[in-house]
Order: structure tokens, then C-alpha cells, then sequence
């Protein structure tokens, strides 16, 4: 987690450390959320998707943008911006395939 606090707050010069207990207390509870969220989206794929695809879609589409949301402004905000365009790359990569889900599943490429 230090090195990617460093590589966040560019310039990759190991500056940045994760020591205080605050700091670490606050990576794992983080790194739970994400944990369970990740959780969260593979069940929506393999057991909502099928059975609700447009429940679905909504869930990942609103669920990822409030996400890319807060997530970013937090991050313009510590002075990281380099996060927001892992950011963009991680929203985009669940957002534009959930797009294409369509009533009976996913649409075909046009």
C-alpha cells in the first residue's frame, strides 16, 4: 500500500508511508469495502444479471458513477490526481459493457 501511495503521489519517491496506525486502520477498512464490494459486483454478473439484466445494469451503471464520483473529487481534492485516471480506466471498464446489456442480455455490437 506505501508503494502505491507513492506511485499516487507522483513523483515516485518514497516520500509517502502507510506507518501511523490511523493510516493503516484506514487501508484495511478500505480494503474491506472493496473487498466486499468487488463481492457485490461478481453476484450481480452471475446471479442478478440473468435473472434481471436491467436491474443489473442500473445497479452497475449508477452504483460505479457515484463510485467514480466521489471517489475522484476525494482524490482532486488530496492533491492525486493520477487516481482519477485509474479512476476513469476501472469505471469504464464495468460501465460501458454494462451499457450494452440490454433486455434479454447483452446486445450485439453494432
Amino acid at each position: 500500500m506505501a508503494w502505491f501511495a507513492d506511485l499516487i503521489f507522483w513523483p515516485l519517491d518514497g516520500a509517502e508511508a502507510l506507518a501511523a496506525n490511523e493510516a493503516r486502520l484506514l487501508a484495511a477498512i478500505s480494503g474491506g469495502v472493496m473487498v466486499g464490494w468487488g463481492v457485490m459486483l461478481w453476484l450481480v454478473v452471475t446471479r442478478l444479471l440473468p435473472a434481471d439484466p436491467m436491474l443489473a445494469r442500473t445497479m452497475l451503471v449508477w452504483g460505479m458513477l457515484a463510485w467514480f464520483f466521489v471517489d475522484s473529487t476525494g482524490s482532486l481534492a488530496a492533491g492525486a490526481p493520477i487516481n482519477v485516471a485509474l479512476n476513469t480506466v476501472l469505471m469504464l471498464g464495468i460501465v460501458v459493457p454494462a451499457w450494452r446489456i440490454g433486455p434479454v442480455g447483452l446486445r450485439p455490437a453494432s
